[in-house]
């Protein structure tokens, strides 16, 4: 028997290995729902100390939540598809220094938490309106709670220090 193989089919499975190779790489960019949040809510006394004791509002941000607005920050960009009348209240720039920041600002203009924060309705895709960067933050999911913690951080003010507001 002769086991010789043709390119067409080496190429196809280098094709297929790459693709396995880079779903792999991405695991949890899109959340895993049964994932549990690995910081516990901030305080209600608002210490700024609150979270992971160690990580404090500022940390727990750059740790937890500013690696996951990469997905939002291609499109709620100046000039990017979500700089629309739609899309203006939650607006990031070039400057990733400025991301608590403007995501506190957004969390403002969208009402804040009431009761849930239009931030995580639109990116869960349980909000009435269409979000047309899809659903990447399912409700449960790791990254929907990490930002819901936030979230309440700004409400509770965990993050008042970080945001420079005491």
């Amino acid at each position: 028997m002769n086991f010789r193989l043709s390119a067409t089919w080496w190429f196809r499975l280098g094709v297929m290995m790459l693709g396995l190779t880079l779903i792999s790489c991405t695991e949890g960019a899109y959340d895993d729902p049964e994932a549990v949040v690995t910081a516990p809510p901030p305080p209600a006394g608002g210490d700024g100390g609150g979270g992971d004791p160690g990580l404090g509002c500022a940390g727990f941000f750059a740790e937890n939540v500013q690696p996951e607005l990469s997905y939002c920050r291609s499109c709620h960009l100046p000039n990017g598809v979500a700089d629309v009348e739609e899309g203006e209240d939650l607006q990031f720039s070039d400057d990733r220094d400025e991301d608590l920041s403007r995501l506190y600002a957004g969390w403002q203009t969208l009402g804040g938490n009431n009761p849930t924060s239009r931030i995580l309705t639109m990116a869960s895709g349980t909000d009435p309106a269409s979000h047309s960067g899809g659903e990447p933050w399912p409700v449960g999911g790791r990254v929907y709670n990490d930002v819901e913690t936030l979230l309440q951080g700004f409400e509770s003010g965990w993050c008042d220090s970080a945001l420079g507001l005491r």
